[in-house]
């Protein structure tokens, strides 16, 4: 894939379910991923669905987040 001028582009052309099957067949046991990115660009979304998907497949899941930080 080429570069793309905006990230909202490159979010547009990829699923969340897809890209969360492509990530998790790259990651092992005991891999922790960070998932970064601008306010509104789908982390939350993205990391829900690995956790799903992960579920699914019968592998260890957990989910982090400090977005609802007082």
């Amino acid at each position: 894939m080429t570069g793309l001028a905006r990230w909202s582009l490159l979010s547009s052309q990829v699923a969340a379910a897809s890209l969360s099957r492509s990530i998790l067949a790259r990651l092992d046991e005991g891999d922790l991923l960070l998932v970064a990115g601008r306010p509104g660009h789908g982390k939350t979304t993205l990391g829900l669905q690995l956790l799903l998907d992960a579920a699914r497949d019968g592998r260890k899941a957990v989910f982090f987040t400090l977005e609802f930080t007082e």
